[in-house]
């Protein structure tokens, strides 16, 4: 099967009515979404699964972009609180118009990194994505951490999601409070073609988390589909997976769904499920 689908102007108008939401032109969500039926797809069945084990269960959407993901999240039934961080302040003004459909959600444009201060640097958005590129203006940046204080009701979030093109691990770095604290399920980005340049090697963020307690981890290929569960402290493992990803063109990247120790049965409960659904999803084709 070709990685890339024609996919129709009828088919992409059935996914934007199912939104609701306002998106900018070239967007690729839509064409994405249209073209693979499990793209952006899993963190609505992950979160259902999850939530139900915790009486306030709240979820923090770094790179929340125009508010997909969260409305995905609203689609599926899942009414619990987001906080939506964007720093793109394109995607952020898309994001102020789809509040008002997708209902309980705190949305916060910032920038966030591993400390704060000021850089020479802004974001360039395309596509439907955004990422720095150096630039004679100065922008701020702040923690994980930093913003919490300001929102201080979701410091105890369960829940974090993280998609922001090779800035991932830079800002787990910057949110060592929350994480310790919290031990949040983490949902991050793995694309160790951005990470590289961004002066991250793709390893030493397994080793970061792994000292905080997170061990059991799952992968899914970036078109959502479920790939295994590994465990963080394999370093054969995780050295062989970031040579993988690297400059593979027809997986591109991995979504990583991380679980502390503490959260062991959870990650157990997840991983059959979600391994349930792809199992019964292959018996239906």
């Amino acid at each position: 099967m070709p990685l890339f689908k024609i996919f129709t102007k009828e088919k992409k108008k059935q996914i934007e009515n199912f939104l609701h939401l306002d998106f900018p032109e070239g967007h690729k969500e839509l064409e994405y979404m249209t073209n693979y039926k499990y793209y952006d797809r899993c963190l609505s069945r992950i979160t259902g699964y999850i939530s139900e084990q915790f009486s306030d269960f709240k979820l923090i959407d770094i790179g929340a972009n125009v508010g997909d993901t969260a409305q995905i999240i609203r689609l599926a039934g899942n009414n619990f609180p987001i906080l939506a961080i964007e720093g793109n302040k394109k995607y952020f003004s898309y994001l102020q118009k789809n509040i008002s459909i997708i209902k309980n959600i705190d949305i916060c444009n910032v920038l966030l990194s591993d400390k704060e201060g000021s850089i020479f640097a802004e974001l360039d958005s395309q596509n439907g994505t955004a990422r720095f590129v150096q630039s004679e203006e100065v922008s701020h940046v702040q923690t994980l951490d930093n913003v919490l204080e300001q929102y201080p009701q979701y410091k105890n979030a369960k829940f974090i999601k993280v998609d922001t093109d090779g800035f991932d691990n830079i800002i787990l770095r910057g949110s060592q409070n929350y994480l310790n604290n919290t031990k949040p399920i983490i949902f991050m980005e793995y694309d160790p073609n951005y990470l590289i340049k961004n002066n991250d090697n793709g390893l030493d963020i397994f080793k970061y988390l792994n000292s905080m307690g997170y061990n059991n981890a799952i992968m899914y290929q970036s078109f959502g589909e479920y790939m295994f569960s590994f465990n963080l402290d394999n370093e054969q493992f995780i050295a062989e997976m970031r040579d993988f990803f690297y400059k593979n063109t027809r997986i591109f990247y991995a979504d990583l769904l991380l679980f502390n120790n503490d959260d062991l049965k959870i990650f157990e409960e997840v991983r059959n499920k979600e391994r349930e659904f792809f199992n019964s999803e292959k018996l239906k084709s």
